[in-house]
């Protein structure tokens, strides 16, 4: 299957950053979001986050909710992500793409662990630079309820929406003896 990007946030330098679950005081942060903004109108069908693990390979939830006010709200779609390999770069593809509608913010919340222990760690990059079009959150089991992250835990995402490639028709119409018409003349000449 085929993608087209959609959306990204990739600033150089990403550093190890966000570990999760951490529990910190009276905080037990299960889930990291990033707010972002749709440029445009698009299904999306995949995403990309920067993800490590402590050890691999280890499953990440990562779905796709409707924001209030820039926070996280409603589930929209999930599927789970394997961690593993060296690349950063790690990506899922829905089973069920959402509509996303332009200028509408949406949030990527990724949530560790699915599977494995509970003392899973899933590293996530640190941006050094702000993203323009929405904001990080961080998710306090303990509340419940969404606090909102510095500048600085931005998370680099890419989305996709999926490339429709038209098919032949098997049958193409119309042809000389449907129409009486005749498509390709043959062409003739006297020497001369």
């Amino acid at each position: 299957m085929a993608f087209t990007l959609e959306e990204s946030y990739t600033p150089g330098n990403t550093a190890t950053g966000f570990t999760l679950p951490t529990v910190a005081g009276p905080f037990n942060l299960t889930k990291r979001a990033q707010v972002f903004t749709a440029g445009s109108s698009y299904t999306l069908a995949r995403v990309g986050l920067r993800l490590g693990a402590s050890s691999q390979p280890k499953n990440c939830l990562v779905a796709i909710y409707s924001t209030s006010g820039g926070v996280p709200l409603s589930l929209l779609t999930s599927a789970t992500m394997t961690i593993d390999g060296v690349d950063p770069w790690k990506y899922v593809e829905f089973s069920s793409p959402i509509s996303i509608n332009s200028g509408t913010q949406y949030a990527i919340v990724s949530e560790a662990p699915v599977s494995g222990t509970t003392n899973t760690q899933f590293h996530t990059g640190t941006a050094p630079t702000e993203y323009p079009s929405g904001g990080p959150y961080l998710y306090n089991s303990n509340g419940p309820l969404w606090i909102a992250g510095t500048v600085t835990q931005d998370h680099p995402f890419k989305t996709y929406s999926e490339l429709l490639v038209p098919t032949k028709p098997t049958n193409p119409t119309p042809t000389d003896i449907g129409t009486g018409i005749v498509l390709l003349p043959t062409l003739s000449w006297e020497a001369g």
